[in-house]
């Protein structure tokens, strides 16, 4: 049993090698960060296009663009490994 829980808690911290230390808590956190400014990101579009009298099509584009490319790059890759 102790086994089985120190594994599972050293899968969970990672390998630390005194330098850096990766694991599940490491991915986690950055996935969190990231997720919080994919929302942020899509919040701020949302009021501008309430608050829009005219919407400049090629600047929404490019902002859901923006947010696409960070959902992609950051938390489907992460996801992914």
């Amino acid at each position: 049993m102790y086994n089985h829980l120190d594994f599972l808690i050293q899968d969970i911290h990672g390998v630390n090698d005194g330098r850096l230390s990766i694991g599940w808590h490491v991915s986690l956190e950055d996935i969190l960060v990231t997720w919080n400014s994919l929302d942020s990101m899509l919040s701020s579009i949302i009021d501008e296009v309430n608050h829009a009298a005219q919407l400049n099509t090629t600047f929404m584009k490019s902002r859901l663009q923006a947010a696409q490319d960070l959902w992609k790059s950051e938390i489907i890759k992460k996801v992914k490994i």
